[in-house]
């Protein structure tokens, strides 16, 4: 857990647009409908603020929400509502876009680059099986997956979801295909050298050349892709990344444990599996 966050409340209040935020605020002027969704929202915001370890698409709900209460609010039979009531909105909101604007408004293609460089020759992906799935994943022997360590200052790093994609489509003329995915049993590209392997699908991943590859490794997007106020750090996304600077977090299994109760017992009664070592 941890409780001095005071930064989580603007994932709420500036995506909502500032101005609805103020009115849920303004509960003596609600009705009972938009205080059952102001509590609504209070509540789902609580609930994922006290917990370390978050994700910015976890405050979304709270982040609407609020929206609905403030059109429910506004009294707009009164002629200063009327006036300056889309004033003060259309303000706010051009406010809120400016402050989790990204710093770069470039679009990021590196994820293009990467999937377009991938030629799948297995079926499956227009019918989205499992299986074409699972086989992308053996990219992550080539790249790291996103959320590893070394992304992003040591290397570049994705999702085979978005790789996958760009695979798929009709690549430009003067990109060729650089990692090749196909069937175990077909014979290998001329030149190409095996990097990954799934025999439980039968698919062979292939590299044609190193030095492209090692140019995608060197890809390094923007960071962080968006708002700097609305970013999350590495250490509250990911509770195996060492986190500087940020909230005093609390473990509760500590605590209860230094009290001299018995955590894993409680755990299993629970159904929860005792957190083993490094987890």
């Amino acid at each position: 857990l941890q409780f001095t966050d005071l930064r989580r409340l603007a994932y709420v209040i500036v995506p909502c647009g500032i101005l609805p935020a103020l009115y849920s605020l303004a509960w003596r002027r609600q009705d009972e409908v938009s205080k059952a969704l102001t509590l609504t929202a209070g509540a789902y915001f609580l609930f994922f603020y006290f917990q370390a370890y978050v994700s910015l698409h976890q405050f979304f709900p709270a982040m609407t929400i609020p929206i609905v209460v403030m059109w429910r609010t506004i009294e707009w039979s009164s002629p200063a509502a009327r006036r300056w009531g889309p004033v003060a909105v259309l303000a706010s909101g051009i406010l809120a876009l400016a402050l989790q604007s990204p710093p770069r408004l470039a679009v990021d293609i590196s994820g293009r680059i990467v999937g377009a460089a991938f030629e799948d020759r297995l079926p499956g992906y227009a019918q989205s099986t499992p299986e074409s799935l699972r086989r992308a994943e053996l990219a992550y022997g080539l790249f790291p997956v996103t959320w590893e360590p070394e992304v992003p200052e040591e290397s570049f790093g994705g999702s085979t979801l978005i790789w996958n994609v760009y695979a798929h489509r009709s690549r430009p003329s003067a990109v060729q295909p650089n990692y090749v995915l196909q069937a175990a049993d077909d014979l290998p590209p001329p030149g190409a050298r095996l990097v990954g392997r799934d025999d439980s699908m039968g698919a062979e991943l292939y590299v044609l050349s190193d030095s492209v590859w090692r140019a995608h490794l060197a890809l390094r997007p923007p960071t962080p892709a968006g708002s700097r106020l609305m970013a999350v750090p590495r250490g509250i996304l990911f509770r195996t990344e060492t986190l500087e600077g940020g909230p005093h977090i609390i473990a509760v299994l500590d605590v209860l444990d230094a009290m001299g109760i018995d955590t894993d017992a409680l755990l299993r009664r629970l159904g929860v599996d005792p957190p083993t070592e490094g987890s």
